[in-house]
């Protein structure tokens, strides 16, 4: 599939916008990128890897800006980076070989979709259940506020050796297990 001819002004405001938002909104743009430069003509796979060398750069420069800040937790990342790796590996291994058949747009697109509903579907949901937290009348329970959604709760509760320590995330305890699975699943998907 031949790559379209796009002005150096059109791919430039797109990386403007997408720069600008992912400072505001602390995230790394994939969300905006890789949809946006399918819609414009780009094979899935080449609007991810696109996005990947993108993320490269904006990601340092944050980790960087928020390291200065005392926002980084480096063993944690380390923790991740383990599980991120083989995750990478995994997806590459499945758009490759979606490719090899001749299905990864279609595939990847639907993916896409589920993926980016299913989250805004939670960033829904925990707003209103946020509201709901913050509109009702306060009572005795409420002043010791449990730290975390219910989710990372459960998460810190799973009790699978080895268990570690990140005190600069504030997490005296947890399975090593947990930021491992979440580095595989998000590199999986990255």
């Amino acid at each position: 599939m031949p790559i379209p001819d796009l002005s150096l002004w059109l791919l430039g405001t797109l990386g403007f916008i997408v720069g600008t938002l992912s400072g505001f909104f602390g995230v790394g743009g994939a969300f905006i990128m890789t949809p946006t430069l399918n819609i414009l003509g780009f094979p899935m796979v080449y609007a991810i890897g696109t996005d990947l060398a993108l993320m490269v750069g904006s990601s340092t420069v944050a980790a960087i800006r928020h390291f200065r800040f005392g926002n980084v937790d480096i063993r944690l990342g380390l923790y991740m980076l383990l599980g991120t790796a083989v995750g990478v590996w995994l997806g590459k291994t499945l758009v490759f070989a979606l490719v090899a058949i001749g299905g990864a747009d279609t595939v990847l697109r639907l993916i896409y979709m589920v993926l980016l509903f299913g989250l805004a579907s939670f960033m829904v949901h925990d707003y209103y259940a946020f509201l709901r937290r913050r509109t009702r009348l306060p009572r005795a329970a409420d002043y010791k506020e449990p730290v975390g959604t219910r989710l990372s709760r459960q998460l810190q509760s799973f009790r699978l050796a080895p268990h570690v320590a990140l005190p600069i995330s504030g997490i005296a305890s947890v399975s090593l297990w947990i930021p491992i699975g979440v580095g595989l699943f998000t590199g999986f998907l990255a």
